[in-house]
Parts: C-alpha cells; structure tokens; sequence
C-alpha cells in the first residue's frame, strides 16, 4: 500500500451507505445477495478500472445491506413475552448486586413454558435428577444469551449450571432504543428470577478458557486486603462491579465519568501504553520488533480476558491491536487506515454495530486523538518531559471527550460540563489505578498485598471525592438534546477544525508514535 492509500477508509463509506440503506428499509437479504453476485461479476468482467471500481463500491454496499436485512432480525427463541418457564442456564459471568436485583448474563441451554403465571394449576418443580439426564419431553432446546435478574436472597456464580423457574420477557424491535441496542450485542431477553427463582444447581458448567481468565482474574482481586474498599479498582481492571455502592455509582454518572467504571478503550490504551514502555528497548535486538508487537498485542488481548471480553472490551481490544500495526507502519495516514481496517472488519462480523452507541462514541474518542493530539500537542509542548507527559494526557482526555459530547446530547439528553473538565485529571488517576490493578494481577508473591492496597486505596479515594465533586455541582450537568443533524453539524467542524490544525503545524506525513 503506498502512502497515499487509504484504502479501508474509502471501503467504509459503501459499507455505511449499504448498512444505512438496510435500516432503513423491508428489502429482505436474497434480493441484496443477487444485487451483491451481478455486481462482483460484473466488476470483475469489465476491464475499465475505474468502471469496475464502481462496481466493487457497489457490490460492498449490497454485501453490508444484505448481511444486515438478515442479522437484524435479532434472536427469537420462540418463548412469548411475559411467560413462566423452566429453563437451564448456564451462569456467564459474576452477578452486580444493587437494592432489588442481582444482574448477570447466561445462556439458556433449554426451556420448558409453563404457563404466565405461578397459579396457573401446573406443577413447576422438577426433578433434580434430571439435570444432567436424557432429552427430557417437553423441553425445547435453544442456545440465547440471556439477562439474568436475580432476588438478592439468591445465590448464583459464574460457571454454574441452574434449572431455575422465571419469567422470561424477549427483547424486540418495539422496546425502544434500550431493547434494540440488546438485540444489536446478541441478548434475547431477560429472565427475572423471584426468592424461589433456583430449582436446582447442578454441575458447574463448561466455559471457556477466558471465562477462567476473567473468574481468576476477579479472585486475585478480592484477595486484597481490604478488598471491599476497592470496588472501583475491582471494575476497573476486572469488570467486577459488586462492590461498588449505588450511591458512588450515581456519582459518576453525574459527574461524567460513568466510563471509568466499564473497561472499555480507555483502561485497554492505558494498558497498551504500559506494554509498549515495558517493551521500548526490545526492538535494538534482531527482529525485536516483531516480537515487541506480537507480545503487545498478545498482552491486550490477555488483559482482554481478564476483565471479561464484554464487547466494549473485544472492540477496544481489536482496535489497539490494529494500533500497533498503525505504530509498526509509523505514519499517521497509515494509522487512519488501519482504524479504518478495523472498524471494515467489526461491521463486516456484525453490521449492527454501527447504529451501537459504545462503537460509534469509542472510533470517534480514537479518530479525535489521532487527529488532535499530534498537532495540538505541537503547539503547546515545552521540552520538558514531566510537563509534556502531563499535557499529553490532558490533550487525550480533552480530545476525546469533546468528540463524544455531540452524541452523547444526542442519545442521553445531558453533557457533562464538569466531566469535560474534570477527565483530564481522572485519566491520570485511572493510569494509576489501571496499571497498579494490572501489576497485583501479575504479582506471583504471597507478600505485598498491603502495599498495593494502599496505592490503589489512596488513588480511588482521590478520584471518587473528585467525582463526587463534580456531581455535586449545579452546572456540571446542562440537559440538552441535540438533533441528529445538530450532532453532525458539530462533528463537521470538528473535522474541518482538525484539518486547518493538521496544515497549520505541518502534521500530514507526520510519523505516528507515542508521546514520550
């Protein structure tokens, strides 16, 4: 690919309109599977380069379109909403208490209706023996990934194996933006489970090896002294929430930094960052640099795995993964299109993404940092390196959260003014948490525990008063919606604005690296 190639980032504007096109209309998936074969054919028949150009732009479009008229449908699994069942599921991961419920994820192997209520005549217990036995009449199998909402008096882990007695309500199409938002990251709906909501447990369930990952992961983590104080740590590094008070919980919605608390891009860059430095000298030894890459991005994933391949988790992942191919490449046109590359291939997996808010907020949080920072940072950099680390880190915080603020108005209704002002700081707070959280996890010892409980301990506190302060603020909140064409509008000067700044310091063909 030559330098002035962006060729990913050209393939996506077909795949948009194609996905776009789907949304927004009843054509079913055959009539673009047709359009997408005609097309390539002709494509490839015709011998003008620039015709058949055409013709590969199209054939994109209706591949997209089609992949999403036949994925948009979401998952049914055949149970009418409002029903009482008895269903095996197997638990996915450790459930978030609050006040009325214990929230996880599942999958429901099977099921069996019985009825819309608890007085409907019909005998709900079960054997317990036949758990692990044959194929049992009346039951019918599926494989849905499921909300699971636990009483609290219940007890259920990761990993387990329940025959339970719930009412199940399948997410649709009609439930508004929350319902098809499920529907887009492959949950059919949710189960809730009352006090007498546990059948039976069986054996612990198969699951896999990230799963094991993840549950390990949480387990060191509640070895640490005082481990109940570290809940924000805990969610942080493992995705573990439990320990996380509604009341603190609500500060950081209100104080903008909700984010913190869901491992998403930001906690897996702080973690591609701290790779990368640990590697920096490795690439003075012969073909150094392929092994500093392949251990990076190795080391995300496992990071990945550790705080519980949510999807955020997976997206951020494959996108720093991407990146350090872009840091391999070196120049920023080659990161853009690496960016690019990796948001072609999320949609080209599951083309609902793309009406996903957590994709579009986290490739605009990205895309901004890279067409912000180098510039920016340009104008305002000192030469010297403790103050340059600091600004760098407030330029990224700032980048990235006025590139999300037009769509957050949009969605949510509010922009948090304060957590605007305030990100740059808790970034800083959050590389400590994240990379002192990382460390314990890789601590081999049965010593020192102590020690990073104080750090963690003292960096949380910090964060969480300043959260709380920014909560606490008349104005750090304004509710404001904007419309669609309002959000683009502002997303168009942003890029007009990037592009004059870019010119202005000389910023294209600039190498791409990390600040030092």
């Amino acid at each position: 690919m030559g330098r002035g190639n962006i060729p990913f980032v050209k393939l996506l504007i077909p795949a948009g309109a194609g996905i776009l096109v789907a949304s927004m209309t009843s054509v079913g998936w055959v009539f673009y599977a047709a359009g997408f074969g005609v097309t390539w054919l002709c494509g490839w028949l015709i011998k003008d380069e620039t015709t058949a150009g055409l013709y590969a732009w199209l054939s994109v479009a209706l591949y997209f379109g089609g992949l999403t008229a036949l994925t948009s449908g979401g998952v049914d699994t055949g149970i009418p909403g409002g029903n009482r069942v008895i269903a095996e599921i197997i638990v996915q991961d450790e459930p978030v208490g609050s006040d009325r419920w214990q929230k996880a994820t599942g999958y429901m192997a099977s099921y069996r209706p019985v009825g819309r209520d608890s007085s409907d005549g019909i005998d709900h217990r079960v054997d317990t023996s036949l758990i692990d036995g044959p194929e049992i009449t009346g039951w019918r199998d599926t494989y849905a990934k499921v909300q699971i909402y636990a009483d609290p008096s219940l007890t259920i882990s990761s990993g387990e194996r329940l025959i339970v007695n719930g009412i199940f309500y399948p997410f649709t199409t009609e439930d508004g933006t929350y319902g098809r938002l499920m529907l887009r990251r492959g949950i059919a709906g949710r189960i809730f489970l009352y006090a007498d909501g546990i059948v039976a447990a069986g054996a612990t369930g198969r699951i896999s090896i990230a799963d094991r990952l993840h549950n390990a992961a949480v387990r060191k983590f509640a070895s640490l002294p005082d481990n109940a104080l570290h809940g924000v740590a805990a969610a942080m590094t493992t995705g573990d929430k439990r320990h996380i008070s509604s009341g603190l919980r609500q500060s950081y919605t209100d104080g903008g930094g909700a984010h913190l608390l869901a491992v998403s891009g930001l906690h897996v860059g702080i973690v591609f960052l701290l790779v990368n430095l640990v590697l920096y000298f490795v690439p003075v030894v012969r073909r150094g640099h392929i092994v500093k890459n392949i251990v990076a991005a190795g080391f995300v994933w496992l990071f990945a795995c550790a705080a519980g391949l949510s999807p955020s988790v997976v997206r951020a992942a494959l996108m720093f993964s991407f990146a350090q191919a872009a840091l391999a490449r070196g120049t920023l046109r080659s990161a853009l299109n690496i960016l690019a590359a990796s948001a072609f291939l999320m949609l080209a997996l599951s083309p609902q993404l793309a009406a996903d808010p957590g994709f579009i907020l986290s490739y605009a949080a990205v895309l901004a940092i890279m067409l912000f920072f180098g510039p920016v940072f340009r104008m305002v950099r000192t030469g010297n390196r403790f103050f340059d680390g600091l600004l760098s880190v407030y330029i990224v915080g700032i980048a990235a959260s006025l590139a999300v603020a037009p769509f957050v108005s949009y969605w949510f209704g509010r922009v948090p003014l304060a957590g605007i002002i305030v990100n740059p700081v808790v970034i800083i707070t959050a590389h400590i948490i994240v990379t002192t959280g990382v460390l314990w996890l890789l601590w081999p010892f049965g010593f020192g525990g102590a020690v990073f409980s104080e750090i963690l301990g003292a960096v949380e506190w910090c964060q969480n008063r300043a959260m709380e302060w920014c909560a606490g603020l008349g104005w750090g909140i304004i509710d404001v919606k904007l419309t669609l064409t309002t959000a683009m509008t502002a997303y168009g000067l942003l890029i007009l604005s990037a592009v004059m700044l870019g010119r202005y310091t000389g910023a294209r063909g600039k190498r791409l690296s990390l600040p030092e």
